[in-house]
C-alpha cells in the first residue's frame, strides 16, 4: 500500500508556508512541516533507488546508466535516513 506522495506534498508545503509568513510565524510548525517534507523526499528517493537498481540488471543485461541513477537517488536520501535513532 504505497503512499501517494504527490498528493501529500501540497498540504505540507502550504502548512509550512502559512507558518512562515507575517506575524503568524511559528517555528515549531515550520519544523514539523520541514520534517514531513524530508520524509516525503526520502520515500520518493528510496522508491527511485529500488526502481533504477532493478533496471540496472533486471532485464538480464547490465546498464551503467541505471546503476548510477539508482545510486544517486539512494545518496539523496541516505543523509536524512542516517539521522534516525539506530535503537528504534
Amino acid at each position: 500500500n504505497g503512499v501517494m506522495t504527490h498528493a501529500h506534498t501540497p498540504p505540507i508545503f502550504n502548512y509550512g508556508l502559512l507558518n512562515l509568513r507575517g506575524n503568524s510565524y511559528n517555528a515549531a510548525a515550520v519544523q514539523a512541516a520541514q520534517t514531513q517534507m524530508y520524509k516525503i523526499y526520502a520515500i520518493t528517493a528510496i522508491r527511485s533507488a529500488i526502481k533504477y537498481g532493478w533496471k540496472a540488471y533486471g532485464s538480464g543485461s547490465f546498464s551503467d546508466k541505471y546503476l548510477a541513477e539508482g545510486a544517486l537517488y539512494w545518496r539523496s536520501a541516505s543523509g536524512y535516513l542516517s539521522t534516525f535513532n539506530k535503537a528504534t
